[in-house]
């Protein structure tokens, strides 16, 4: 799931000239299907970008064998 995210993200990143007249992006996408503003979730993926490889492998540890969504 993660990789497809990231993938998705990646893709609307490079394709700048696309985000016009129906073609959403990564952020219009991801805002429409959790139904949230895009302004939060231009805000969640700034502080997913600050957030250090310790800390990703701590909060890993803890939810692993948990299910989240």
């Amino acid at each position: 799931m993660r990789k497809e995210l990231w993938k998705a993200r990646e893709t609307a990143q490079s394709s700048r000239s696309l985000e016009g007249r129906g073609n959403k992006g990564f952020v219009g996408a991801t805002s429409d299907a959790i139904a949230i503003p895009k302004r939060r979730v231009q805000q969640a993926i700034s502080r997913a970008k600050g957030v250090t490889q310790e800390a990703r492998n701590a909060i890993r540890r803890q939810l692993k064998g948990r299910a989240y969504f």
